[in-house]
């Protein structure tokens, strides 16, 4: 099956157009995103600490190296920068705009719970409120 690109009309047939205020999760500037701010305007923009960026805002394929970020320090400050400057630095060290409201931890990654509880006293350390997600949907 070849790839094609989310449309609007995608969201919509998945959704079976039943509720247009639908928030959806999203990579920035990714077609989801692009389909979603197109139908409703409601997306929540994630953002996920451990794994590394191309310049093109997404994230970097598996296969490669430097896809998965294991040094506990490094994921906590780009989070911090991506919190506090909106930007990240990609893995070939271009920094590009990264807006976010949520923040997420690869499940896969090894040490995961661990890296929660490191990022969110990170977070709180550095002066930053933890909100739950329901703050980012329409309605609630």
């Amino acid at each position: 099956m070849a790839w094609q690109p989310c449309r609007r009309r995608d969201l919509d047939a998945g959704n079976n157009g039943s509720d247009p205020e639908i928030s959806f999760p999203v990579l920035p500037g990714s077609a989801l995103e692009k389909a979603a701010l197109a139908r409703s305007g409601n997306v929540i923009r994630l953002f996920l600490a451990d794994r590394g960026y191309l310049e093109n805002g997404q994230l970097a394929p598996c296969s490669q190296p430097e896809a998965a970020i294991h040094d506990l320090a490094q994921v906590v400050a780009r989070v911090m920068r991506v919190i506090r400057d909106g930007q990240v630095e990609t893995v070939r060290g271009t920094v590009i705009p990264m807006p976010e409201q949520s923040i997420l931890i690869h499940p896969d990654t090894s040490g995961a719970v661990g890296l929660a509880r490191r990022l969110r006293e990170g977070i709180t350390t550095g002066g930053v409120t933890i909100a739950p997600l329901t703050r980012h949907i329409p309605g609630l």
